[in-house]
């Protein structure tokens, strides 16, 4: 198992833009309070695109397009046996997310997307990358190892309230040599770095 590093944010309550966050779930709220300094530290001035892979009802996607210039969300909008179950909520998603114009949604499997970048001339490369979808280890592990390769900056929600996301994490820091920090609060942020 990798080292584990634990890491601490100054939280800040007055950066957002005034649009209200949407709601539906509540698993990530608290940490848009530590992003602006957990992006200085680990982007800096490389805040081009984020990408998203699980996007639920829009809360993380949002504080992610108020840090940076533009946001990919990938999602099947349909929920999972973690966050349950949900008739497909997609539309209501993108009605959540009209204040930021910066936001462009895809629904799909997250495996399925992975494949459609292959075919890219470029590639896909992002300043940052959130995973935060079904939280058993192959789902973390598949999604996590595949960003790593497309980002400096990998973070992971739910590393203390899922034993299996930290393992997955854990497992590809170990394998490609990242640092993997752990922020404990709000159910726990992993990060990968270079």
């Amino acid at each position: 198992m990798s080292d584990i590093i634990p890491i601490y944010f100054p939280k800040n309550d007055n950066w957002l833009d005034g649009n209200p966050l949407p709601t539906g779930s509540d698993g990530w709220v608290g940490l848009e309070k530590i992003m602006p300094a957990l992006v200085d530290r680990f982007c800096g001035e490389n805040r081009d695109t984020a990408l998203e892979l699980g996007v639920e009802f829009g809360y993380s996607t949002s504080v992610l397009a108020q840090l940076f210039g533009f946001v990919m969300g990938v999602d099947t909008f349909c929920g999972d046996e973690h966050s349950g179950f949900k008739s497909d909520h997609h539309e209501l998603t993108m009605n959540n997310l009209k204040p930021w114009r910066n936001i462009s949604l895809a629904q799909r499997d997250y495996r399925y997307f992975i494949k459609e970048t292959e075919s890219w001339p470029e590639g896909a490369h992002y300043s940052l990358i959130h995973v935060d979808m079904s939280h058993d280890y192959e789902t973390t592990y598949t999604a996590g190892r595949w960003a790593v390769d497309h980002s400096q900056v990998v973070i992971f929600h739910d590393t203390e309230s899922f034993p299996s996301v930290k393992e997955a994490v854990s497992a590809i820091a170990e394998e490609t040599g990242r640092t993997f920090y752990n922020f404990r609060e709000f159910n726990g942020l992993g990060i990968l770095v270079k």
